[in-house]
């Protein structure tokens, strides 16, 4: 089976709505289409309209009780997946 692994990708607020996590989106997304292979992420809940956008779907999420930490909330982590492209 094919693999590409990316294991972490973020781009400081500071510099977010400049198009680079797009491009490395693009990036990704071409390379799982060339290798027919599924792509799968963790994404932050900043990051989920953007994956949607690349045809990423949820698959779970992922609910953390802060309080067990010492803050407060729930903080929830979209488990998302994209089937690869088919073109011919």
């Amino acid at each position: 089976m094919n693999r590409t692994d990316l294991a972490m990708l973020h781009t400081d607020p500071a510099f977010q709505g400049r198009g680079a996590g797009k491009m490395l989106v693009e990036w990704g997304t071409k390379k799982a289409d060339e290798l027919s292979v599924p792509a799968y992420l963790e994404s932050s809940p900043t990051g989920h309209r953007l994956y949607e956008r690349h045809g990423f779907r949820d698959l779970h999420v992922l609910k953390f009780d802060l309080s067990q930490f010492g803050g407060t909330g729930v903080y929830e982590e979209p488990l998302m997946i994209r089937e690869p492209s088919v073109t011919k």
